[in-house]
């Protein structure tokens, strides 16, 4: 067991960002103080140089709640009588928790 004048440690689990465009970065940082049941002792500080609580994945290239867009050309008919008609249509899928969204949003 641990006693008097030992070094005890904490941990705690931070995060690099909390909404990045990737992956989650995570880091265990710990602090230390001498132990001394009778005069306890405040804590050092943590090490480390993360500092969010929480983090939630993006898609590769958007961060969570952000959405990618494209256009696209479509047209009125596929063999129309006349000339063609086409209108260019903008459409989008959103990144929710590192998943990327199957289908588009026009």
């Amino acid at each position: 067991g641990i006693v008097p004048g030992d070094c005890e440690s904490r941990y705690r689990e931070k995060y690099l960002e909390d909404l990045p465009a990737g992956q989650c970065k995570q880091e265990t940082q710990e602090s230390y103080r001498t132990y001394s049941p009778l005069d306890p002792q405040p804590w050092g500080p943590y090490d480390g140089s993360y500092t969010f609580d929480a983090c939630t994945p993006g898609c590769g290239s958007v961060s969570h709640g952000q959405q990618v867009s494209d256009e696209r050309i479509l047209y009125q008919a596929e063999l129309p009588d006349g000339e063609c008609v086409e209108e260019i249509q903008t459409r989008s899928k959103t990144c929710t928790a590192g998943v990327l969204d199957e289908t588009w949003t026009v």
